[in-house]
């Protein structure tokens, strides 16, 4: 048997530089670690989380990265110093990995509470540093390099991508306006609604911005941006929810990794083959599944993944993504499990896949059922 997450929380996604740039990514781990463990009715046999940037070498300025086991120093912030925490990196997929160790942990019975999530703050770090965390440490190339390669082997057009771009910006406006959110956002120095829908972009900006170095379609604007954010989800073994010791939000059906090979830049094309592997693991089919969150790291990505399933768009990031929100790397897998397990249930659907890309040439997948149904 499979976890149940039983809560699901996080902070807002900052944009801001200015505002956040002083904040390291242990305080927004810790803010999740607070927040969820805050009421005291469960403890976690472990904490898991993901994280990049912040848990990689730094040598030009300490001040910018955690020094030794990021998931332990939230702990300790947060007050839990006595809790076991690991860290894990698996770049835009660490938050997601964090919560598939956790459900594995205990499906197998070696845990009966996880808590797992991710957490990061890319606005800490200059362009140049930032740049480095982006670029493929075997071929040079950037991210982008590969939403463009995506773009023109799928014969995705810079029309296509704008056009999602602008649908993504709709959508995330219409769900912070309707306070879709509220339920999983707590509030974090006194904020508690993300930053990035609010910005006034409209359709000529996307339809007008210049393309990034070396590409012909792919854009800022129609990319992922950088961004701070922590979240995290209670997992509990089916005992204890059996026992009434809390009401589940949702259960871990299945979860799946997928590995291309040949060419690194095929990560923008492996969320459908994740996708592919966890319904073969779990017996279900697109048809079975009310809701997609694949990762928007690049329009390009996500329209592939939507045609070559093929899904209904009207499943997908039905409330923005990673364009209108901002990518959060090592906390954006764990983001987008919170907001999957709400909306599950705020539109009473049954089953939710998340997925995201990773590089080098990697994908990530998990399937959620409701648990309210």
């Amino acid at each position: 048997m499979g976890s149940y997450i039983v809560k699901a929380r996080r902070t807002p996604i900052f944009r801001v530089k200015k505002r956040w740039s002083s904040y390291h990514a242990d305080e927004f781990g810790a803010a999740v670690i607070k927040d969820i463990l805050g009421a005291g009715e469960m403890l976690p046999d472990l904490v898991i989380m993901g994280a990049y940037a912040q848990a990689k070498e730094n040598p030009g300025n300490r001040n910018l990265r955690l020094t030794q086991n990021p998931a332990k120093e939230a702990c300790i912030k947060a007050g839990y110093e006595y809790l076991s925490a690991m860290t894990v990196g698996k770049v835009c997929s660490s938050g997601l990995l964090a919560i598939m160790l956790g459900d594995a942990m205990i499906s197998s019975e070696n845990a009966e509470c996880i808590l797992a999530g991710g957490m990061e703050n890319q606005l800490q770090f200059s362009p140049a540093v930032r740049a480095e965390l982006l670029q493929d440490p075997f071929t040079g190339e950037m991210t982008w390099d590969a939403g463009e390669w995506c773009a023109r082997d799928r014969g995705i057009t810079r029309r296509d991508q704008d056009d999602w771009t602008w649908s993504s910006y709709q959508k995330a406006k219409r769900a912070v306006a309707c306070k879709k959110f509220n339920r999983e956002i707590l509030p974090f120095w006194n904020s508690s609604e993300d930053e990035e829908p609010g910005r006034d972009i409209s359709y000529i900006n996307i339809f007008s911005a210049q393309p990034l170095s070396g590409c012909a379609t792919i854009t800022a604007l129609n990319s992922s941006k950088i961004a701070a954010a922590a979240a995290g989800v209670l997992l509990a073994n089916s005992k204890t929810v059996e026992q009434g010791s809390c009401e589940p939000l949702a259960e871990i059906v299945g979860f799946a990794s997928y590995a291309m090979g040949g060419n690194n830049k095929k990560f923008a094309v492996a969320p459908s083959f994740a996708i592919r592997r966890v319904l073969e693991k779990t017996n279900l089919k697109i048809k079975d599944i009310g809701l997609f969150e694949i990762n928007a790291a690049f329009a390009s990505i996500v329209l592939n993944a939507i045609r070559c399933l093929p899904i209904d768009p009207d499943k997908v990031n039905i409330r923005g993504d990673s364009i209108s929100f901002g990518h959060p790397i090592g906390a954006t897998g764990a983001i987008l499990v919170v907001k999957m397990a709400h909306m599950l249930i705020d539109l009473g659907l049954r089953y939710g896949v998340v997925s995201l890309c990773n590089t080098p040439g990697e994908a990530t997948a998990m399937i959620l059922k409701n648990a309210t149904k």
